[in-house]
């Protein structure tokens, strides 16, 4: 997997760095979105609540970004309750592959370091013979967990400056800190504790705010090599 991400890290770099047109790396806009997909989950589940944020600014042809969220997880049974809730971001980098579009849509991969801080409690009733109904409770008020990301996707321009997208996640590298008698069964932002990798699924909607003109660069004309 890291020679996968390092092959990756290159050719963003690459996509930044290596172009021919004049390389404009001032900022021209920041756009601000959030994420439909987890506010329509949580609308239809009321064991799942997320609200998640993301920022993007340009940078030539890389884009700067960062995401925020919060994410509430319960399920309960006949003699049990569980909770885990908690923030998370990611930040990284993201190469533009189309940014010659005179729409200004984006198709991108990216890198990504994310981190989780949560908590999470579990309480529930052993009935025995003997004592009858005992009520235990276990909680982790101080977790945490950091992963990688690779991330695949795409914004295009709906109305104005109003952008519909997807990103793809692929996680690994996971590694969790700071639990108890309790091991967490979901980590914020990530999924499935007990899995070192994982995939993830974010819809966007987004709006860009401009301030300042930036020219779309011109293609490059492509010219065959001479055989002289």
């Amino acid at each position: 997997m890291k020679y996968i991400s390092s092959i990756l890290l290159l050719f963003v770099l690459n996509t930044s760095f290596a172009q021919k047109p004049e390389r404009d790396y001032i900022p021209s806009a920041i756009r601000l979105g959030v994420d439909a997909f987890g506010l329509l989950k949580s609308g239809f589940n009321s064991d799942f609540k997320r609200m998640e944020g993301q920022v993007d600014i340009d940078l030539h042809h890389l884009f700067f970004a960062i995401d925020y969220g919060y994410e509430k997880n319960s399920s309960s049974g006949d003699n049990f309750n569980y909770e885990n809730w908690g923030t998370y971001y990611r930040i990284g980098l993201q190469a533009n592959i189309q940014p010659y579009n005179v729409n200004r849509n984006v198709m991108f991969f990216g890198f990504r370091y994310a981190k989780s801080n949560f908590q999470d409690k579990l309480e529930f009733v052993n009935t025995t013979n003997n004592f009858g109904d005992t009520p235990f409770s276990f909680v982790n008020d101080n977790l945490s967990a950091k992963w990688f990301e690779i991330n695949l996707g795409m914004k295009i321009k709906i109305v104005d400056q109003l952008y519909f997208g997807y990103t793809i996640r692929f996680k690994f590298a996971q590694s969790l800190s700071g639990e108890g008698q309790l091991t967490p069964r979901e980590i914020p932002g990530y999924g499935k504790s007990d899995k070192k990798s994982a995939a993830g699924f974010n819809y966007y909607i987004a709006y860009r705010f401009p301030f300042r003109n930036k020219s779309i660069p011109i293609k490059p004309k492509y010219q065959p090599k001479s055989t002289d």
